[in-house]
């Protein structure tokens, strides 16, 4: 979720692809255009439109994403720790929910971003193991869920509980 500017496309990526090339590991960046011929990303770097999440997070060593609801629900999912770069709206309050559940560093902010800075966010999170145990352990409980079931139940509960204080105050 980047806005929708190939200037402001170009120069994300190449913090991203210096960030990759200073922790010396290999990466997928994934960017909202259908033409990548742009991007010169180097043989550890695999550049993609579009990837299913699903199949590729669990397979990741760590995640680094902007911090919307969706993927960030994928990098729990998927048990991987993560770091966010926001961009804006509320990938802010996702990313320290993250932090708050102990699998991702300090949200970054995309304005003002360096590759220094990235790429030291991600050495911290591959660095630390009790974080990894954490994204791993979170992952698991997830798939355990049922999350519609539980939510109807909650809605349920919230109704019935209008439902009765209504009640209480018409017979009353």
């Amino acid at each position: 979720m980047m806005i929708d500017d190939l200037t402001y496309v170009k120069e994300t990526s190449s913090i991203w692809i210096d960030a990759v090339k200073r922790v010396g590991c290999r990466a997928i960046i994934q960017l909202p255009v259908a033409d990548l011929s742009f991007l010169d990303a180097g043989d550890q770097i695999f550049k993609v439109s579009r990837a299913p999440y699903k199949t590729v997070f669990p397979r990741c060593a760590m995640v680094v994403h902007h911090g919307g609801a969706g993927t960030t629900q994928s990098s729990l999912i998927a048990g991987r720790p993560t770091v966010v770069v926001a961009h804006m709206a509320d990938q802010f309050f996702w990313g320290s929910e993250l932090q708050r559940l102990g699998v991702s560093g300090k949200t970054l902010m995309r304005k003002g971003l360096t590759s220094g800075r990235l790429a030291e966010a991600i050495q911290n999170v591959l660095a630390d193991t009790n974080m990894v145990d954490k994204a791993e352990a979170l992952g698991h409980q997830l798939e355990t869920e049922d999350g519609v079931t539980v939510a109807i139940a909650l809605i349920e509960q919230a109704i019935g509980a209008r439902l009765t204080s209504r009640e209480c105050k018409t017979n009353d």
